[in-house]
């Protein structure tokens, strides 16, 4: 499906507007469930540790994008990113424990907008309440 939309967006044959990415948000309720099964997959056994255990891997999944599209927003400005980038994704493709920190990084988001971090200082911003 992606492919497809990139494609038709290259010849602007394209009949939905195309996904912006650098903006992806999960809503702030998803943590409560997060933090029930993850509590259900420690406390329970048996089947349902199993299944409170699989439903808190597919929430720290949907974080983990989250994650990645909070590192790929802040580092569109960096000298290098592409490099960057590459070893992150090779980082997580040999040793897959960067995939937590990458997924913490999704679930701080929440509470905390790191894509802050990618405003220049230099530029004015469009903030309400900024006067300049």
């Amino acid at each position: 499906m992606q492919l497809a939309q990139a494609l038709l967006v290259r010849v602007k044959r394209n009949l939905r507007p195309q996904e912006n990415y650098d903006r992806l948000q999960l809503p702030i309720w998803l943590v409560a469930p997060l933090a029930v099964f993850m509590a259900g997959a420690a406390l329970l056994t048996g089947w349902p540790a199993t299944m409170s255990a699989a439903l808190a891997a597919i929430l720290l999944a949907a974080y983990f994008l989250l994650g990645l599209a909070i590192i790929h927003a802040i580092s569109r400005h960096w000298n290098g990113r592409g490099f960057l980038l590459a070893v992150l994704y090779f980082l997580i493709f040999v040793m897959a424990w960067v995939i937590i920190p990458v997924s913490l990084m999704g679930l701080l988001d929440t509470r905390f907008d790191f894509r802050k971090l990618n405003r220049r200082p230099d530029k004015p911003s469009d903030a309400e309440g900024d006067e300049e």
